[in-house]
């Protein structure tokens, strides 16, 4: 997924911003923070000059991490925390949610400036 940002200097000095790319997951077998942080770009400009940020995120972007759920059986005591009553992954790795996903730009976790929906199934 490629994230393109225009950006202008409306200044009359030549700055710098930084362009951040968060993701916000729809709901998984683990607890997960509400928005990621996935990428940024900086750009500096002169006065007047307006460029293009482009951030790449990959697949991994979107992607967790699930150790699995290495307890013995009939254990209550289950690492990591499911998130609600649901079932839980017994073998570790990298996962993908299929559902939808919040893309936010932003130019600080506090300053979040525009969203964009992306589905993913399967």
């Amino acid at each position: 997924m490629i994230v393109e940002v225009d950006v202008v200097n409306t200044g009359d000095r030549s700055g710098s911003d930084v362009v951040q790319v968060y993701v916000e997951p729809p709901p998984s077998l683990l607890h997960r923070p509400v928005r990621e942080l996935k990428g940024f770009a900086k750009v500096h400009l002169a006065p007047g000059e307006r460029t293009t940020a482009r951030i790449v995120l990959n697949r991994r972007a979107i992607a967790y991490y699930d150790p699995g759920d290495q307890s013995p059986p009939g254990l209550e005591i289950g690492s990591p925390v499911p998130a609600g009553e649901s079932e839980k992954r017994t073998d570790p790795g990298w996962y993908v949610d299929p559902g939808t996903y919040t893309v936010w730009t932003a130019r600080s976790s506090a300053d979040l400036v525009h969203s964009a929906e992306v589905h993913l199934s399967g």
